[in-house]
């Protein structure tokens, strides 16, 4: 079962999240963005939320861990369309001092 979708565009990946993150489906997320990741190397990651209504800490760590993975590649990660209670514990957990939000 699919937790995403994607589209590949001038060097921009755009992975839409499909489901709400949480411990229990974080791994199968992390595994199917880094595919996405790895099949394109793009410049520019977009995570679009616009799908999901609950994360809990695990989203966090999986922010993270792109981020690191596109940083490394010398690429840019972005967050994009979060809900009020996803965007304040992203805010809260001081992602946003290394990922922009659009």
């Amino acid at each position: 079962m699919h937790t995403i979708t994607s589209n590949f565009e001038n060097g921009k990946l755009t992975v839409f999240i499909e489901r709400d993150i949480d411990h229990h489906n974080a791994m199968l997320l992390r595994r199917e963005i880094d595919e996405e990741i790895g099949k394109y190397r793009p410049g520019l990651v977009i995570l679009n939320f616009d799908a999901v209504e609950f994360i809990d800490s695990s989203a966090i760590g999986l922010i993270m861990g792109r981020y690191k993975l596109i940083n490394n590649a010398g690429g840019e990660l972005k967050i994009a369309v979060l809900n009020a209670r996803c965007k304040k514990l992203i805010e809260i957990s001081g992602i946003t001092q290394l990922v922009k939000s659009l």
